[in-house]
């Protein structure tokens, strides 16, 4: 049985050699004139030897074990310990393993003794191997310089997609903004400070209640996704699209998130809009975008009562003019009686080709009075066009039917069925006239 009783205080050689072999330590002692060396179990252990196949043990041997990258490294340390230039010595070096592979020891030491003459004579010391934090600095500064690089890419790419990053807190009103964000919203970033109100107040006026519902549903969803215009200082509009995600914290609503410069991908949205709404040729509503219109006025009429009325009106002739004339004597016709529409209906008023030589005006909160005067005025204007620049001695005209929503009408077809009969009954009647059904 060991010796329960632990040892008086006062032997310090017994619990110094206790807080060694609890420290896992190498212990070298070294006579700097002679080259000998002393080392403990611990020592040789590190290295993958028992003691005994080390002995005898001198500064030489720890040379050779030595890592020749590292030896000018210690050398020069423990000159400038020689010298005084260093209360202690540290240093650390690559040894060689008994299995042939390279631990890192990290070395501390002092000199303890000096001849008369003042050289150093004995040096004692420790050895800790530090092999695997050696190799978690190296990882960490891969790791860092990794994610240096990637931060760097990542700038580059927010760069070029207009894209950055925020965080912001809905409470306190914290913003931070990536550099992208501050070029995004065209401020500069030494004399601009972000903040949810900054941002708020770039903030087009029409589209903040977009803006501010779609971070009270983020509270509920998670999810802040909204697209929006903003105001740069200079005046000039852009459309951002801005997606995010809610990270409650306490009392606390965090949004995380992206900005993304989107106003190219939105004029092409607008231009590709018009293009689908518009006709080439006369620069009138499409006949799509009229039904839309119409289907519109009718739901609004139906609800709240609201008149609206309908003209329909077909060129007189116009496969003659086309046959006689050709097919640009016939557009330059459309494109003069289409400048007399415009010219002659309300800014509110919906123009529309239907298809050839058929067109239509939708006239929201017009009565029959209103619309009859305005076909009128618009036959008038037509039939007294001067298509001299046409190249030729040509006139024309057109008929139009007029239909007003009634209370009995079940949907639009019934109100473009009653202005379709009375166009065409205008027709059977000599042409050049309006007709209403009403």
């Amino acid at each position: 049985m060991p010796d329960q009783n632990p040892p008086p205080a006062e032997d310090r050689r017994f619990w110094l050699q206790a807080i060694i072999d609890s420290s896992n330590l190498g212990t070298w002692e070294w006579n700097v004139q002679t080259g000998e060396v002393r080392v403990n179990e611990r020592w040789a252990g590190m290295l993958g030897y028992r003691l005994d196949e080390l002995q005898p043990v001198s500064i030489e041997a720890w040379r050779a074990l030595a890592h020749p990258e590292d030896l000018l490294h210690c050398e020069t340390a423990l000159e400038a310990h020689f010298q005084g230039d260093t209360e202690f010595y540290h240093c650390d070096a690559r040894m060689r393993h008994r299995d042939d592979s390279w631990i890192w020891i990290r070395g501390h030491g002092r000199v303890v003794t000096r001849s008369d003459d003042g050289q150093p004579e004995w040096m004692a010391g420790s050895h800790v191997e530090i092999t695997d934090i050696r190799k978690t600095k190296a990882d960490l500064r891969a790791a860092l310089a990794e994610s240096q690089a990637l931060a760097r890419q990542l700038d580059l790419v927010q760069s070029i997609g207009r894209l950055g990053y925020w965080r912001g807190s809905l409470v306190t009103g914290e913003l931070y903004w990536s550099d992208v964000v501050y070029e995004i919203f065209g401020v500069d970033k030494a004399t601009f400070t972000p903040s949810v109100e900054a941002f708020k107040a770039a903030v087009h006026p029409d589209d903040l209640p977009a803006v501010e519902a779609s971070e009270r549903r983020a509270d509920e969803t998670g999810l802040h996704d909204v697209v929006h215009r903003i105001i740069r200082p200079g005046g000039e509009i852009r459309w951002v699209h801005e997606l995010a995600d809610m990270h409650p914290r306490g009392d606390q609503r965090i949004l995380l998130g992206t900005v993304r410069d989107v106003t190219e991908q939105k004029e092409l949205e607008q231009r590709l809009r018009r293009l689908s709404n518009t006709d080439a040729l006369t620069g009138l509503y499409s006949r799509r975008y009229f039904i839309e219109q119409l289907e519109e006025a009718f739901t609004d009429f139906r609800a709240t009562g609201t008149p609206a009325s309908v003209i329909m009106l077909d060129f007189d002739h116009f496969k003659s003019i086309n046959d006689r004339y050709g097919h640009a004597a016939g557009d330059l016709v459309l494109q003069f009686g289409t400048r007399c529409i415009t010219e002659h209906i309300r800014t509110s008023d919906i123009p529309a080709r239907l298809g050839g030589e058929e067109f239509a005006v939708l006239l929201p909160e017009a009565d029959q009075v209103v619309t009859v005067r305005l076909a009128r005025d618009i036959t008038a204007a037509i039939a007294g066009l001067d298509l001299s620049a046409t190249g030729t001695d040509l006139s024309t005209s057109i008929t139009c039917g007029i239909a007003t929503f009634r209370p009995d009408d079940e949907g639009i077809n019934d109100v473009m069925k009653r202005a379709d009969r009375a166009l065409y009954q205008g027709k059977a009647a000599g042409r050049n006239q309006v007709i209403s059904a009403d």
